[in-house]
């Protein structure tokens, strides 16, 4: 098995694991979160894990991983380190094999390197509504299946033909559930939030194959790593479950010529939980357009669309705007007081840490 286990996986054992037995030992802790970012994401990665630690009343250990010694700079690895519950780890320390990637393709191997059985991904940019730690309690779908996918939104149709060649029996979620095979959408996963139970030995034989398909040499035809995810569970029939609905907007109402909008919400990607709370957002296409400041200060409606099919999304403006159907089903909702409450928090946190700068805060608050 040893011998098997190099030869379809040579970059995961050849520096420190020897086997599948060394991989699976160094799960040692129970559950904990993983977050990716190198220089160019330090200052929203600090910010999201106090936003967690002192807004969210997580306490969970939290492990970052960068990727080579030019990824993250050592004064800046050093004061991750100091921080309470908080580690950070070189990628090339553990799987020498990889490539020095300096983005999103180093996220599965991240996932597969921490040391938590238990593990909740989460993107830099996310912003969290709830408390991360109630996933791993209050999800039906991670309890069954030891995973947790989020959709992402139905952009733009599909064209599955190329997928097919290699994947010949989609599962009965892919098939029927999905949108990818049923060409209703090039996109179907959103990969800023994910779940994964890593002491059931079928979820690290798919983390496995979700690094696989994130080599260099074969992710050519992966735009990211988001598709990589399930469509590697797909090639193992790992069964996987997703969380219900699409992606949405979380914003303020759409405003055209003058008028609201009242079934549309112009905002960064949002996604609800199992339940049809507000759950996390992804603010990083308000990030880039500089609209953050705005945005949270008018945060005031998100939508969940009910339709799977294209069509809903206005791309003219920055952000986006997500539009709902003509049918009666409610799909706009208001922004809680609660949801208010943290993202002011959050708020005020980032003008602190803009402030004091990083290493300032970090001396005055640890």
């Amino acid at each position: 098995m040893k011998v098997l286990s190099k030869v379809i996986y040579p970059w995961a054992f050849s520096n420190r694991f020897t086997g599948m037995k060394d991989l699976i030992e160094s799960f040692s802790k129970p559950r904990g979160i993983v977050l990716t970012f190198g220089n160019g994401g330090f200052e929203q990665g600090l910010l999201n894990i106090m936003h967690i630690r002192k807004n969210l009343n997580c306490y969970l250990p939290v492990q970052v991983f960068y990727n080579g010694l030019q990824d993250l700079d050592q004064e800046k690895a050093e004061a991750l380190n100091r921080i309470d519950g908080v580690s950070t780890k070189n990628l090339q320390e553990v799987f020498g094999g990889i490539a020095e990637d300096r983005n999103f393709h180093s996220k599965p191997y991240a996932i597969l390197a921490s040391s938590f059985k238990e593990v909740i991904y989460i993107d830099d940019d996310v912003v969290l509504f709830q408390n991360p730690e109630r996933l791993l309690e209050d999800s039906r779908i991670f309890q069954k299946y030891g995973s947790l996918f989020f959709k992402g939104r139905s952009y733009d149709f599909g064209n599955s033909k190329w997928v097919r060649w290699f994947i010949k029996s989609p599962s009965f979620e892919a098939n029927k559930t999905g949108r990818y095979f049923r060409d209703l959408s090039k996109d179907e996963m959103d990969a800023s939030l994910m779940l994964f139970d890593k002491s059931k030995i079928s979820i690290v034989h798919g983390l496995l194959s979700a690094c696989h398909l994130n080599l260099r040499e074969v992710r050519e035809v992966f735009l990211g790593d988001k598709e990589t995810y399930w469509l590697a569970f797909e090639l193992l029939r790992v069964p996987y479950k997703f969380a219900p609905g699409i992606a949405g907007a979380a914003g303020s109402l759409q405003e055209k010529d003058g008028k609201i909008i009242s079934n549309s919400v112009c905002g960064p990607q949002s996604h609800l939980d199992e339940f049809g709370k507000l759950l996390h957002v992804n603010s990083r296409s308000a990030r880039y357009n500089h609209e953050l400041d705005k945005w949270e200060k008018t945060l005031s409606h998100y939508i969940a669309p009910q339709s799977e099919i294209p069509g809903n999304i206005d791309s003219t403006q920055q952000p986006w705007c997500v539009s709902g159907g003509e049918g009666g089903s409610k799909e706009v909702f208001e922004v809680g007081q609660k949801e208010k409450e943290v993202l002011l928090k959050l708020r005020d946190l980032s003008m602190e840490l803009r402030h004091e700068n990083w290493k300032h805060y970090l001396e005055n608050h640890l």
